[in-house]
Parts: structure tokens; sequence; C-alpha cells
């Protein structure tokens, strides 16, 4: 234990410095994988992260997910605090969209008559499209009128770290995942940096809670950390216990923009901090629908629905070129812990050591 043969006031500074040092190299990597070009605030991508791997089933739907239940992971990961925004696709689109080869801009995007719209123009000829948003004040509202493959071509994107160029190899159609456009084969690739979170994952992060129970864990009914069903009003301060969704015949915020801001409701989070999994607009997940392999699952509920397509045992399924139909259907990334997370480990290691080492020299 080098510690021992240090004088007591130099072992101690040694000590805290080798902190500091594990702690700024920690906190370094961190900053530097959550680095985007999307601008700032909120209309940057940001993560929690979701702990306690191994966390037991929820068990209490056998009927909708099976025996096994849903919602254990057995891994530490990341999940986005927010749905991807319109503004965060108008930049992915600006960057590899100038010809967009696959499509991923759609008419409805700026479809009139509709708050759900995210009023995305296009301009110019195909190799110099230019999108703008027509309507500023939806730039932090979640993306709509996106397909599965849209958001699988993002998250690659994203993996491979925001590229600009045509859509191909290295931007949009590798990566995160391969066999876009193919649902027999499309899947997850080993090594994923950023992508759609799959139904346990996103099931987990709605409504998971390791302090109940005793500190057990258990599963809230509603990802709002509430059992009780949720009120649909706009206030400041958020009350908490509070989702965008039709409450009846009343909508929260109605025409004309019908979805709320990302985080709009701050006091009404998940456990694990992340904002809108209840309402706003279902979100699509990379898991095929057991019960009809021609369809991805999605969950949360929508501005448009009631409260039940928010609750803990409900499923929503949808086809994976859905765009132009699916007027309620968003997405959120998800992302593993980056490579300090295991530094972290060592940190604790570490810290254990040195604290070992000077309660010896004492």
């Amino acid at each position: 234990m080098f510690l021992a043969t240090i004088p007591g006031e130099l072992a101690m500074k040694t000590f805290v410095c080798l902190l500091a040092v594990v702690s700024l190299t920690f906190c370094a990597g961190i900053a530097q994988a959550d680095v985007f070009s999307m601008g700032e605030g909120i209309t940057s991508l940001e993560f929690v992260p979701v702990g306690n791997p191994g966390n037991a089933a929820d068990t209490r739907y056998p009927e909708i997910y099976g025996e096994g239940g849903v919602g254990s992971v057995g891994y530490v990961y990341r999940i986005a605090t927010y749905e991807v925004t319109v503004a965060q696709y108008v930049e992915f689109l600006n960057a590899v969209a100038k010809t967009d080869t696959y499509g991923l801009y759609h008419t409805n995007m700026n479809k009139s008559g509709t708050g759900y719209t995210p009023k995305i123009a296009r301009s110019g000829d195909p190799g110099s499209y230019v999108y703008t948003m027509t309507q500023p004040a939806r730039a932090n509202r979640p993306i709509m009128f996106a397909s599965l493959w849209d958001a699988a071509r993002f998250a690659n994107w994203l993996h491979n770290g925001q590229p600009t160029g045509d859509q191909g190899p290295g931007t949009t159609e590798d990566g995160a995942y391969l066999g876009i456009g193919n649902l027999s084969i499309f899947a997850r690739q080993a090594g994923a940096k950023y992508y759609l979170p799959s139904e346990n994952e996103w099931h987990k992060a709605a409504y998971f809670d390791p302090t109940l129970n005793d500190g057990a864990g258990d599963y809230w009914f509603y990802p709002t950390q509430s059992n009780d069903k949720p009120s649909n009003y706009v206030t400041d301060p958020d009350g908490g216990n509070n989702a965008n969704y039709k409450d009846g015949t009343r909508m929260c915020i109605g025409e004309p923009y019908v979805l709320t801001e990302v985080g709009e409701f701050e006091d009404s989070a998940s456990y694990y901090g992340t904002f809108d999994q209840a309402g706003n607009t279902f979100e699509m997940l990379d898991t095929i629908d057991p019960l009809d392999a021609t369809k991805i699952l999605a969950r949360g509920g929508s501005a448009g629905n009631n409260e039940v397509f928010m609750q803990a045992i409900q499923r929503h399924r949808v086809l994976p070129d859905s765009a132009e139909t699916y007027y309620s259907i968003g997405f959120r990334i998800a992302a593993p812990i980056p490579e300090p997370g295991t530094l972290a480990l060592l940190a604790a290691g570490l810290i254990g050591l040195l604290a070992h080492a000077w309660r010896k020299r004492k």
C-alpha cells in the first residue's frame, strides 16, 4: 500500500488528488460522449442513466406480456430524457437528405389543418433540398410522421457521428441497425452507440422504481411515479403527476400545437428522470410485435388518446413504414453507458482501496 509510506498530510493530499483526477476523467468522458451539434438547451440530446441491473420483471399482466413479464434489464444503460424533437429531426434532414434517397421527409410533415404536424417545409431540387421549420414554436415539440425506418436511420446517423452526406453506408444505412426496410432481418447491431429502446428498456425506464416495496423495487401504473390517473393541466410550476393526453373530451392544450414541448411537466418525471413517457406521442421501439411479425411495438399514449394508453398494461402496434398514416407516433433514443462507465467502477474500487490503506495507516 503506497500510502502507508507517505507522511500523513501528504498522504491525504495524494488521496484527494487521485480522487479529483479520476472524477475529472470520468466526467470528461461522459461530456465528450454527449457532445452534439444540435444547438443549445433542450434541443440537444440529453440522457439519464438507468441503473439497477437485473431488476425483477413486471409480472402483473401475464395476459399481455406472458408469464415472464416485462421490464427486466440485466445491464445499465442510458435513455434520452426527452423524445426526439422537430429541431433535431430538421438538423438530421439537412445533414443527410439533400437528395433524400430513402424518403426521410414526408409530405405530412408540413400538412395543414392539424396541430400534430411538425410544420417542416422542403425547398429546392433533388441534390440541394433544404429543410426549415415554418413554425419555430414547434422546435422543441416531438417529431411526428416519422416511420420506424426513419427513426432507425436517425439512430444510425447518431452512431456514425452525425455526418453530412448522402444516405448510405457511414451515414444512415449501417451502424446501429442493418436490414432497414425489411422487418424480417432488421436488427440492432452489437456495439450500437445509439438506438431505439427495446420494450424491456422502455418499460423499465418508464415504470420501475427501485425504492418501492421496501427497497426491493416495483412498478408504478403510470410513468409519472404514480398509480393514480394523471391530470392534464399545464401549470407553472407543474403540480406533479401531469401528462399531455385526452381526459374525457378535454385536450391538454389542443390546437394549434396539440403537442406540448418536451419536458413541459417538470415535476412529472419517471423515477429515472425521463419526461413524457406518458402521453404527448407514442414512442416506437425496436421490438417486433410477438403476435404479429409485420409490426413493431410502440408505448406511452399520445395527446389524442385517453389515459388507458399510458398505463403499464398497454401495448400499441404499428407498421414499420407507417409515417404517412400515423400522426401520433414519435420516438426517443437509448444508448449504452459509455466507456467512462467502466472507469467509474474502477474509480469506486480505487476509492475503496485508498480508503482502506488510509485507515490501516492510521
